[in-house]
C-alpha cells in the first residue's frame, strides 16, 4: 500500500471538534494463487461512516476512486458537508513493504483519530527482517500550543506509547518496531514542528509465514485549528537461508572459472 493520503478541513466560520475515528484499508488475496480480488476502504466521522470506492488499474494495482487513464492516477474521493472535508487519496500494492501519509486538521475541542491499513505479503516461513519509521510535523498556526499524544498504549513493550503500531499476521503478531513518539509545544508565535523522523531497525523480527502487513495509527491531536502530518512506514523480509549465500556464491564463482577458461 503507498501513499495513502488523509486531509481534513473545516468550511464553515465557527469551530466545530470533529474527528476521523478510522480509515481501514484491506487488501485480500485468493489463498490459491495469491491474486489480489478485493480492495476496501472506509472512513467515519464522529460516528458518520462512508464506504469509500476503490477502483483497479490494467494492471490490476487498487487504488482510491477510478483509474484515470489520461492522468495514470487514481481520481481520489472526498466528501464535504458544512462541517468538515475529507479527501482521500493513494494507491495499495500487495508489497511486503507498507507506507502512508496522512493530513488531518482539528477544529475546536481536541480530537481522536485512528487509521489502519492492511496489506496482503505472501511471505513465507523463517526468520524475517523488520524495520519502520514514521515523520512529519505539527502546525500551530493560532500561536496557543500544539500536542499530539499517542493512544495506542506500549504494544512492542519498550516502556514508550507510539503514534504507529506495526503488526503481521494472521494471527495478529507486533512486529517489534513500533514507532512515533508523543510531542507538545508551548505557546509561541504560530509555526510549524517537525515531528521526528523516529525509526526502528532493521532487526530481527517475528519468524513467518505471514499473509498480511498492517499499520495502526492512532492519536490525539490538539484542537483550534492545528494540523498534523505523518508519513509511515513498516517493512519485513524474509533473511535468507545460508545455503542460498553458498550457492550465489558458487555460482559467481563458477560464473568466473568458465570466463577465464574462455579467454
Amino acid at each position: 500500500m503507498k501513499s495513502m493520503i488523509v486531509s481534513s478541513e473545516l468550511f464553515r466560520s465557527g469551530l466545530l471538534r470533529f474527528s476521523i475515528a478510522a480509515l481501514l484499508v484491506a487488501v485480500v488475496a485468493a489463498p490459491a494463487s495469491a491474486t489480489v480480488v478485493a480492495a476496501i476502504a472506509s472512513a467515519s466521522v464522529d460516528g458518520t461512516s462512508y464506504d469509500v470506492p476503490v477502483g483497479s488499474n490494467p494492471d490490476g494495482l487498487f487504488g482510491i476512486g477510478s483509474w484515470d487513464s489520461s492522468k495514470q492516477n487514481f481520481t481520489g474521493w472526498s466528501v464535504q458537508t458544512a462541517d468538515y472535508k475529507i479527501q482521500i487519496s493513494g494507491a495499495m500494492d500487495p508489497d511486503p513493504i507498507s507506507s502512508y501519509g496522512i493530513t488531518v486538521t482539528d477544529f475546536g475541542a481536541p480530537s481522536t483519530f485512528g487509521f489502519f491499513f492492511s496489506t496482503p505479503i505472501a511471505l513465507g516461513p523463517g526468520p524475517t527482517t523488520v524495520n519502520a519509521s514514521v515523520s512529519g510535523s505539527l502546525g500551530d498556526f493560532t500561536g496557543n500550543g500544539v500536542s499530539i499524544t499517542p493512544t495506542l498504549g506500549d504494544p512492542d513493550g519498550d516502556g514508550f506509547p507510539e503514534l504507529q503500531v506495526n503488526t503481521v499476521g494472521l494471527p495478529t503478531t507486533n512486529m517489534g518496531v513500533d514507532v512515533g513518539l508523543a510531542n507538545a509545544h508551548a505557546a509561541a508565535p504560530p509555526t510549524t514542528y517537525p515531528l521526528g523522523p523516529y525509526n526502528a531497525g532493521p532487526q530481527p523480527g517475528p519468524a513467518g509465514p505471514w499473509s498480511t502487513l498492517d499499520m495502526t495509527v492512532g492519536f490525539i491531536l490538539s484542537g483550534g485549528g492545528d494540523t498534523a502530518t505523518l508519513n509511515g512506514l513498516a517493512q519485513i523480509e524474509t533473511v535468507p537461508e545460508p545455503s542460498t549465500f553458498v550457492l550465489g556464491a558458487l555460482s559467481i564463482l563458477g560464473l568466473v572459472w568458465h570466463i577465464r577458461r574462455r579467454k
